[in-house]
């Protein structure tokens, strides 16, 4: 049977200075359905045939769990990933919460990066076959929603915004998740009130992704130029750990956030995106410019896929500009936190 393995810290071997790509990504549609065993074998076949890569040339897969297996994760990767991908391949396990989707990519990053593998297939799947799932879900993020909406509140207070800015977050967010491809949602309406409003339901959505090491690449248009995730306690009315893991990215990276073309942020509530740019380093006036609120979380939430997400539309938002012929560097930023603590993220910058 397939190796299944649970990560413990971070992986550190000996990292290597060569550049790593992501070489391919796909998504599923998003919806209120219950999700079919074949969905991810269909987009890796999809995936791979367009790539030209075979399964022998795939060394590793990480997995992303979401929430302990609420959603039967840990039982369809135990089971049907072998069946799917081959009983010879090593699979790794990455639980996050929330940031799930990101998290698994951060350590696909870091397999390779410490010499133990050179191309890694990343999947994030949600698969909610519970009974009564949207009972459960007004459980699950009863706390989160208060939480989030004290946040939120204490944030605009400061700054002194009232209704009508956070009423303009919500419209354009509803606007633009109306015509995302990704999200099919027939349930989607206008905000009221964020207290009664706030409970999303479970949707169901798949993604997965091949990123590889510069001696195997077969695609270099998209270049992995950090990845990383950061814990810090949790301090009311702050995204700390945005803030430390967004400094740590800049200076790595020698990228200022003004250079940086499009940011992916986990939006479950649309006017926490003021709090997120300002986390971020972003001008407050450039954020209906930069931050694709595209419905994201809120409107469509589907742990762990959901976070994946974030990294797919960054991705395709600099392929479709690379096609564009643009001049000059790309960059595009995707970040996800746990939204229960506010205390860990994890955060992905490509460029093409």
């Amino acid at each position: 049977m397939a190796i299944r393995k649970r990560y413990v810290g971070k992986i550190r071997v000996a990292e290597t200075t060569q550049q790593i790509f992501v070489e391919g990504a796909k998504v599923s549609k998003v919806e209120k359905t219950i999700g079919k065993p074949d969905e991810i074998k269909e987009l890796f076949s999809s995936l791979t045939n367009e790539l030209k890569i075979k399964l022998d040339e795939i060394d590793a897969f990480v997995a992303s769990n979401s929430m302990s297996g609420l959603f039967g994760i840990p039982e369809f990767m135990r089971y049907v990933f072998p069946s799917v991908f081959g009983s010879q391949k090593v699979f790794f396990e990455v639980g996050c919460e929330e940031a799930a989707g990101l998290c698994a990519i951060v350590k696909a990053v870091d397999l390779i990066k410490s010499g133990l593998f050179s191309r890694v297939c990343v999947i994030s799947v949600s698969r909610a076959h519970l009974k009564h799932i949207d009972e459960i879900s007004n459980i699950i993020f009863s706390d989160i929603t208060s939480k989030i909406t004290s946040t939120i509140k204490e944030y605009m207070d400061k700054r002194g915004y009232g209704k009508e800015e956070i009423k303009k977050s919500f419209n354009i967010s509803f606007e633009r998740s109306k015509h995302n491809p990704i999200v099919q949602n027939p349930t989607l309406k206008k905000i009221e009130k964020i207290e009664t409003d706030l409970m999303p339901q479970f949707l169901n959505g798949a993604g997965i992704c091949i990123i590889a090491s510069e001696s195997v690449a077969k695609s270099k248009e998209i270049k992995v130029e950090f990845v990383g995730e950061k814990t810090v306690p949790e301090e009311n009315g702050k995204l700390i750990s945005v803030i430390e893991l967004s400094k740590i990215a800049y200076e790595k990276t020698n990228i200022k956030p003004d250079e940086i073309d499009i940011f992916e942020v986990y939006d479950f509530i649309p006017p926490m995106t003021y709090l997120w740019a300002e986390s971020l380093g972003l001008d407050e006036k450039k954020v209906f410019e930069k931050m694709n609120l595209s419905g994201g979380v809120f409107f469509a939430n589907c742990p762990p896929a959901s976070s994946f997400i974030r990294f797919y539309e960054v991705f395709s938002y600099l392929k479709n500009k690379k096609k564009g012929k643009r001049q000059g560097k790309i960059i595009g930023l995707a970040s996800a936190i746990t939204l229960r603590t506010l205390s860990h993220s994890s955060m992905v910058i490509l460029s093409a």
